[in-house]
């Protein structure tokens, strides 16, 4: 592992709908091995807590993952990472309002720098040449009224399949590559470091196995 790492973040969808017990979590947990001390984030993606069977999913990745909501502290910048799939999708899971918590979690941080992690980009998404709709344009609106009323420097997403950079009120969002080669595309991580109130990456590019 590259020396100077804070922490390794895969941004939803670990688990493609296979649930979270039993040998597909274990061979997870074998494959993040190899990052060693590094601290390691999972974030849940809408094919791992899925809003068909939310109960059941919910509850086991819960139990074995971690939070919906949580916050860690790195050389003074918070990184923040949510589960916003259903403020995104207009669903409801008992006892979690995303918005909320997350208003809550940035008022923790205290002022600090925030970065925040979620899993599904609050933009259009493109695809087979034309635009698809992604998030609700009111609960866009609302993250992005909370976003700018704290010190978010930026957000880090996945879900696309592919590099997409987007500024939305000064504030970049990034759509991360993804680590599995699916559509032909060539599988690839970033590494990204924070300096001076900016955020930049280089791009790896995985070889097929």
């Amino acid at each position: 592992m590259q020396r100077g790492v804070d922490a390794v973040v895969v941004a939803g969808d670990v688990f493609d709908d296979n649930g979270v017990g039993g040998d597909t979590l274990q061979q997870a947990r074998d494959a993040l091995a190899c990052f060693g001390d590094v601290p390691v984030v999972l974030l849940p993606g809408n094919h791992d807590i899925r809003e068909g069977s939310i109960g059941d999913t919910l509850r086991v990745y819960t139990r074995e993952v971690g939070p919906l909501i949580h916050q860690a502290e790195y050389r003074g910048v918070v990184f923040m990472f949510a589960y916003t799939e259903p403020v995104a999708m207009g669903f409801r899971v008992p006892g979690y309002e995303p918005l909320k918590a997350m208003e809550a979690a940035f008022v923790q941080a205290a002022g600090k720098p925030v970065i925040l992690f979620h899993h599904r980009p609050a933009v259009d998404d493109y695809y087979e040449f034309t635009l698809h709709p992604g998030w609700d344009p009111k609960a866009r609106s609302a993250l992005e009224t909370l976003l700018r009323a704290h010190r978010v420097q930026a957000v880090i997403t996945g879900h696309f399949h592919r590099d997409e950079l987007h500024w939305r009120d000064g504030i970049p969002v990034f759509a991360a590559p993804p680590v599995a080669g699916y559509w032909g595309r060539q599988a690839s991580f970033r590494l990204y470091e924070y300096r001076d109130g900016r955020l930049g990456y280089r791009t790896v590019y995985l070889r097929e196995q």
